[in-house]
């Protein structure tokens, strides 16, 4: 990776690990906050994609829709298709899964599974960038 693109990149993904670190210790230390760990799982998945749209210096509107950014992500590189059912997944938790209404209790087995794929698409974003998928490397960033 070029200097310019990591300095562009980085940041991105230190936010990402920074979300997924908040979202395995809640797995851990408070684990009834479910919706607030799947929050957390969507988005170090969305700022993980943007960080990638970021590496290949793609504008991208602001949205919470992983489908969409993960559209963006394979105009570059197929191999992200991968990332499809994580993203689908992980969508409603941006918004309709942190207010009351008609959004469905979050069980821990869901949260649990949205933490795995956060997990997924930042260790997939990072590998393909060429970027420490070892979650330490970010603390300097």
């Amino acid at each position: 990776m070029n200097k310019e693109a990591q300095e562009r990149t980085m940041p991105w993904l230190k936010k990402a690990w920074e979300d997924l670190m908040y979202g395995q210790s809640g797995l851990i230390h408070s684990p009834k906050l479910t919706s607030q760990i799947c929050f957390s799982a969507q988005q170090c998945s969305e700022k993980s994609l943007k960080a990638f749209l970021t590496y290949e210096g793609y504008e991208f509107d602001k949205t919470h829709n992983l489908p969409a950014l993960l559209q963006g992500c394979i105009a570059f590189d197929k191999g992200l298709r991968a990332l499809e059912t994580c993203c689908k997944r992980l969508t409603p938790f941006a918004v309709d899964a942190r207010y009351p209404g008609d959004f469905p209790e979050i069980s821990k087995r869901e949260a649990e599974l949205a933490i795995e794929c956060a997990e997924k698409i930042f260790t997939f974003v990072a590998e393909t960038l060429g970027l420490p998928a070892d979650y330490t490397e970010y603390d300097d960033a």
